[in-house]
């Protein structure tokens, strides 16, 4: 199973919108849980969501998963219940750059 940021969050007017895609590989169960959270400056769990995910075999499935924003969003975390699979996002943070060939 891959889970990975299509981009990244996107702070609004009081929520982050978090683009997501999950593929599932080999034997899948049909419906994952997307858990997504924002966590303050001090770590703090300031909202969180849940979404079920119906897994296409070797197909990617886009979701965004709308959170509010909370006071002083500085981290975004993606889990997928009962899998070790785990993004971070820091807000604010500069983009790595492109590698070039």
């Amino acid at each position: 199973m891959e889970l990975y940021f299509t981009g990244p969050p996107v702070v609004g007017e009081g929520t982050v919108a978090v683009p997501v895609s999950l593929v599932g590989h080999g034997e899948q169960p049909p419906e994952l849980r997307v858990l997504a959270s924002v966590q303050d400056a001090a770590g703090q769990v300031t909202a969180q969501a849940a979404v079920d995910v119906m897994i296409r075999r070797d197909a990617p499935v886009p979701l965004t998963v709308q959170l509010p924003t909370g006071t002083d969003p500085a981290t975004v975390t993606v889990v997928l219940a009962g899998r070790p699979q785990t993004l971070h996002y820091r807000i604010g943070s500069v983009p790595l750059p492109a590698l070039q060939d």
